[in-house]
């Protein structure tokens, strides 16, 4: 998407109004986390938004590629839960995925600072000071996979409203387990699953996902500008949506119904400009889920914020 922002200053001065202060949650993942000029591009519009509509920011990574290469070189079995598509997680998995995870988490805050260098990225997973916790899934899961995450929002607040520097965390989806009886405290969970709960729970007004795609398309392959919570169901039953936009789109109709203010998008994550176009252009960027949204719109509709 080519924006030329200089002929959109009326509306980015309007959007400026409306998101000041506000959070909004970033989720990437997948090979837009192992793509340097991605992660540069989804950082440049991370730090704009920082600095001149002052939005804070909380960036959610997950690396399920980088996940699988390590499980292969260390001659691990990848098993995936046929029902949920969720990783199949035991203890030696679950190391290898920690590490694997801790690294690309380190990439990504270099290329935060690199690319620009105002901005503060603190980089960290879940389970560090028990930020993230999350209750362990059935053993058939091998043990170690989590769902329902809980935030603790103390130090994240502390990190966001911070007045000296701009500072985004940048977390990775690996949760404290308060339930663990066996010495071992950490869960894996699904990054959709962790970056709803952050939104949700700290009252964002925008959770975007980040996409290798535009967003969500009819059957004509037009895209979907937005739809209601309630029309995910739909989508999905009617073989609309299928593979893995699945469950995005279920974890996006999840967090659009619970969000007070505001709404969820899936977004093309490949777009230098689709953030910035979200949040700061009256036609928005990708699709909208949003509980208010009466009908599904196709592309041409503009989104009402």
């Amino acid at each position: 998407m080519n924006i030329d922002w200089s002929s959109c200053l009326e509306q980015i001065q309007k959007w400026q109004g409306v998101y000041e202060g506000k959070l909004v949650v970033v989720k990437f993942g997948g090979a837009l986390a192992e793509d340097t000029e991605i992660v540069s591009n989804i950082a440049k519009q991370v730090d704009y938004l920082q600095k001149f509509v002052r939005v804070r920011s909380i960036v959610i990574h997950g690396g399920g590629k980088q996940i699988d290469q390590d499980l292969t070189t260390a001659g691990l079995e990848i098993t995936r839960d046929k029902t949920t598509g969720l990783r199949v997680t035991d203890r030696r998995t679950l190391d290898v995925s920690d590490r694997s995870l801790r690294a690309l988490n380190g990439k990504i805050v270099r290329s935060f600072h690199d690319t620009c260098r105002e901005i503060v990225a603190v980089g960290s997973a879940g389970y560090d000071g028990k930020t993230l916790t999350a209750e362990p899934c059935s053993s058939e899961l091998g043990g170690y996979t989590g769902h329902s995450p809980m935030v603790d929002s103390t130090y994240l607040h502390q990190l966001i409203s911070c007045t000296q520097k701009p500072l985004v965390p940048v977390i990775y989806p690996i949760c404290w387990n308060n339930a663990a009886q066996d010495g071992e405290s950490r869960l894996n969970v699904n990054a959709d699953d962790v970056a709803c709960a952050l939104a949700t729970q700290m009252g964002a007004v925008r959770l975007i996902f980040c996409a290798d795609v535009p967003g969500v398309l009819d059957k004509e392959g037009r895209l979907i500008s937005e739809l209601s919570p309630f029309d995910v169901d739909n989508l999905i039953e009617e073989g609309v949506v299928t593979g893995g936009m699945i469950a995005k789109l279920k974890s996006l109709g999840k967090a659009g119904e619970k969000m007070t203010t505001g709404g969820a998008v899936i977004l093309d994550g490949r777009d230098p400009n689709a953030i910035l176009a979200e949040i700061l252009s009256d036609s928005g960027s990708g699709t909208l889920v949003r509980k208010d949204i009466a009908r599904i719109k196709v592309v041409d509709a503009p989104k009402p914020k």
